[in-house]
């Protein structure tokens, strides 16, 4: 009797490396890795409900603004994706708030810079009120103190509750610290993410990229044989790591 002949499976349809490398990124940042548990603990604290899907929006639209990447530390004038991808998010322009030392005057500007914005909102409107025109609202932002993109959203929650803003703005860049220390998980995703499109998924590159950063030692070794099964180490953990990441790419945010 003739053995029927196996049907060749179907190869799962492969998406462009550039999406797969922008999701994983996306993933690592936005995603519950980065802040929706600590958006979540502090949008918990807050009983009224309508209070906490308008604390949850404007926590989420502020932790967005930050943590996607800064177009501006990328090389522009390169015609390559990998040199223009961004090095850096934007939160890292702002991390020197949040030392020890100058968080009290940055709280000190960004109120008055609050107050300020309120207070040409308050003008606009009751000017177009009183006298019958059509609004145009436009007011300034300072945008050294925070993304204008958030702006909207810290008045809101300024308005609300300014010490509970405040305690969120600590956490959330003492968090972002954390999860950029070299050699953590998240960073890890982030450079592996970035690499993808110069070296695409193969394991020792990136474990070659890591060791650039500092987020991988490979440790003094005085013969080669030892130094490459060090390599050879840290390119099958990595490997894993990037299956795992692809894996969760497959389903967008």
């Amino acid at each position: 009797m003739k053995k029927r002949a196996r049907r060749p499976k179907a190869a799962k349809p492969s998406i462009p490396i550039q999406t797969e490398a922008q999701r994983i990124y996306d993933q690592a940042v936005f995603g519950a890795e980065l802040a929706r548990d600590l958006i979540n603990r502090f949008v918990s604290a807050t009983s009224v409900p309508r209070q906490r899907e308008n604390l949850r929006f404007d926590y989420q639209a502020i932790a967005d603004s930050l943590a996607q990447g800064d177009p501006m530390s990328g090389d522009l004038e390169s015609d390559s994706r990998a040199e223009r991808w961004p090095k850096k998010a934007i939160f890292e322009r702002y991390a020197h708030h949040f030392e020890n030392r100058s968080q009290v005057i940055f709280f000190n500007l960004l109120d008055a810079e609050i107050r300020a914005c309120l207070a040409d909102l308050v003008f606009i409107q009751s000017t177009a009120g009183l006298n019958g025109t059509e609004i145009a609202l436009e007011t300034t932002w300072d945008e050294s103190l925070l993304p204008r993109e958030a702006a909207p959203h810290l008045i809101r929650q300024w308005c609300r509750d300014r010490t509970a803003l405040w305690k969120f703005l600590r956490a959330l860049f003492a968090h972002w610290r954390r999860f950029h220390r070299k050699g953590s998980t998240g960073r890890r995703a982030i450079i592996i993410a970035q690499g993808a499109l110069k070296v695409k998924w193969k394991p020792s590159a990136h474990v070659e990229n890591l060791v650039k950063t500092g987020d991988v030692q490979l440790g003094k070794s005085e013969y080669k044989a030892d130094a490459k099964a060090a390599k050879d180490r840290h390119a099958a953990y990595v490997g894993r790591s990037i299956r795992r990441l692809r894996q969760k790419a497959q389903k967008p945010l």
